[in-house]
C-alpha cells in the first residue's frame, strides 16, 4: 500500500508507455485528474494477490529447496544449497504462485488502465469475464510464468546469498542488515526481469 502509487504509474508506463512523459508527469497528472483516489487505482486487488502469492511462493520455494537437498542436487559447502539451485528453487515458487493469483494481477491491471470503465473489483472482473471470457482472466499467462522464474529465483538466490556471505563476515544479521538485503535482492530482481514484466502487461 505505501509504494501503491509507484506501482500504479509503473503499470501506466508500461502499458502506455508511448503517452508517458515521465514518472513525475504521470504522478502529477493522475492527482490534478484523479485526486487521491487515482494514485491508489488497483491497490485492493494488489493486497489480494500479495497475500496469497508471497506465502505461496516461500512455501514452494522452501518445498523445493528440501527436495534439491534430498536428491543430492546443487549442494555446496555446509550442507546449504549453492546459488544455481537457488535460483531454480525460487524460480518454480514463483511460476506457481503467479498461476494461482494471475486473474488479480489482470484484475488490477485493468483498475489502473481503465477506472472509468471498472470501478471495483468485482466490476473488474466482470468486464473482463464478459469481453473475453473466463479465457481473458488468464490472457498473458505464458509471459508472466516466464519472467515469475528469473524474477522470483533472482530475488531469493541474491537475498539468501548474500545474507549467508554476510553472516559468515559479520555475523548475525539484523535488522537494517535484513532490510539491505532485501533491497537489493528486489531490485536485482527487478531489473533481470523488468523486459519481460513490460511484455506481459501490455
Amino acid at each position: 500500500t505505501m509504494c501503491a502509487p509507484l506501482e500504479m504509474v509503473a503499470t501506466v508506463m508500461m502499458c502506455r508507455g508511448d503517452e508517458c512523459v515521465s514518472m513525475k508527469d504521470e504522478l502529477v497528472k493522475t492527482w490534478q485528474n484523479e485526486g487521491l483516489s487515482g494514485m491508489f487505482k488497483g491497490n485492493a486487488a494488489n493486497c489480494l494477490k500479495v497475500a496469497p502469492s508471497r506465502g505461496t511462493q516461500f512455501l514452494v520455494y522452501e518445498f523445493m529447496k528440501r527436495q534439491f537437498e534430498l536428491a543430492g542436487i546443487g549442494g555446496a559447502a555446509a550442507g546449504s544449497l549453492n546459488a544455481g539451485a537457488r535460483l531454480c528453487a525460487g524460480g518454480i515458487a514463483g511460476m506457481v504462485a503467479a498461476l494461482i493469483v494471475y486473474p488479480l494481477e489482470v484484475v488490477k491491471t485493468m483498475l489502473t488502465l481503465h477506472p472509468e470503465e471498472c470501478t471495483g473489483i468485482k466490476s473488474a472482473f466482470m468486464t473482463v469475464f464478459r469481453n473475453s471470457g473466463l479465457g481473458g482472466l488468464y490472457r498473458g499467462i505464458g509471459p508472466t510464468l516466464v519472467a515469475m522464474f528469473p524474477y522470483v529465483g533472482v530475488e531469493f538466490m541474491v537475498y539468501e546469498t548474500l545474507k549467508k556471505r554476510w553472516e559468515l563476515s559479520f555475523g548475525p544479521t539484523g535488522t537494517l542488515a535484513l532490510l539491505l538485503l532485501g533491497a537489493i535482492g528486489g531490485a536485482s530482481a527487478q531489473a533481470s526481469a523488468h523486459p519481460l514484466d513490460v511484455i506481459r502487461r501490455r
